[in-house]
């Protein structure tokens, strides 16, 4: 009896640990920033509108001026609140602007200018051409819009919250006169090759006229104690 007892006792010590909960970590934290200048026709910077993104632990941070999270995204949820509260869900943004698409199909049928049929269906349908050319850069192309991007390789760690808080930003932000089409296609691509455009510069055509606008996006890394530290700025309850 004592040497059975003693050879179930050798067993557990071997199969306990198979059975064990695994230590769960948190996901690395990053930041991220955005920099998209409007050029006039001189080439000279026009407007500037800047994204600065937090992510740390299953939430993502985006931040005013100020430093301040002017929009909370759970990660695990695809949603996002404002300072106002209001709450925006990814999948609900997709299925709206996937309505607007096709309400906006039916109306390109209807239209009798063959021009203005060829650059609606482009806006919503944009069919982007892409190329990588000597050095790495890539240019997406279609008769209206023209993208030429010096990508940067995105850590795979960071690539799922990444593109996921990029379509988000697009959707919430579109609007009818700037619908978010052309932006999630470039997306797109750049997810395809784990990348983001480190420096761009995008031409759009209407009509006779053409603007530009110049991209620059960067990644930065956050260290545990970098995390704790913003936590403590960013988080309601002040810390993790």
């Amino acid at each position: 009896m004592k040497g059975a007892l003693r050879v179930v006792v050798i067993l557990l010590l071997f199969v306990s640990p198979l059975f064990a909960a695994a230590p769960t970590t948190k996901p690395a934290g990053f930041k991220y920033v955005s920099v998209t200048t409007d050029l006039d026709e001189g080439g000279l910077p026009k407007r500037l509108h800047r994204r600065e993104v937090y992510f740390i632990g299953d939430k993502a941070f985006c931040v005013d001026t100020e430093g301040l999270p002017d929009l909370v995204i759970d990660l695990n949820k695809q949603a996002a609140t404002d300072e106002q509260g209001n709450r925006l869900s990814l999948p609900d943004l997709q299925a709206r602007w996937d309505r607007e698409r096709n309400v906006a199909r039916a109306k390109i049928d209807k239209l009798r200018d063959q021009n203005l049929v060829d650059r609606a269906k482009l806006e919503f349908d944009p069919a982007l051409a892409v190329t990588s050319e000597d050095g790495g850069k890539l240019v997406a192309t279609n008769p209206l819009v023209r993208y030429e991007i010096e990508p940067a390789e995105v850590d795979p760690q960071f690539r799922g919250r990444l593109y996921e808080v990029i379509r988000l930003l697009t959707l919430s932000g579109a609007s009818a006169t700037q619908p978010p089409y052309v932006p999630l296609a470039v997306t797109d691509e750049l997810e395809r090759r784990g990348v983001i455009a480190a420096d761009a510069k995008a031409t759009i055509k209407s009509g006779n006229k053409q603007s530009e606008m110049r991209i620059q996006s960067r990644i930065t890394p956050l260290s545990e104690d970098d995390q704790k530290r913003l936590a403590t700025m960013l988080l309601p309850a002040g810390g993790f």
